[in-house]
């Protein structure tokens, strides 16, 4: 799993420390465990998840940087499934 971490982050410019790497191996084997608990994905596949779900998700950074090192949520607006553009704006 440590490979295809960082294959997948690689792929997308972002490179993982090996304690970042580390703690989404132990994310994957928490997701998997409880997965088969209580249905959360359908994904399950070690690429397919690192892919999916952790570097789609942390390709956020690039569309919020402003957003780095702060607290609170994000809210969308004006977001469809469809959307070209969305628009992101921290919580107040």
């Amino acid at each position: 799993m440590r490979d295809i971490l960082n294959n997948a982050f690689t792929s997308e410019g972002f490179s993982l420390t090996d304690v970042q790497n580390q703690q989404f191996v132990d994310y994957f084997d928490m997701l998997i465990e409880w997965n088969q608990k209580i249905n959360l994905t359908a994904i399950e596949e070690p690429t397919e998840v690192a892919y999916k779900h952790f570097v789609d998700s942390a390709c956020l950074m690039r569309v919020v940087p402003d957003l780095e090192g702060k607290s609170g949520t994000v809210k969308l607006e004006n977001y469809t499934k469809d959307s070209k553009n969305v628009i992101f704006k921290p919580d107040k």
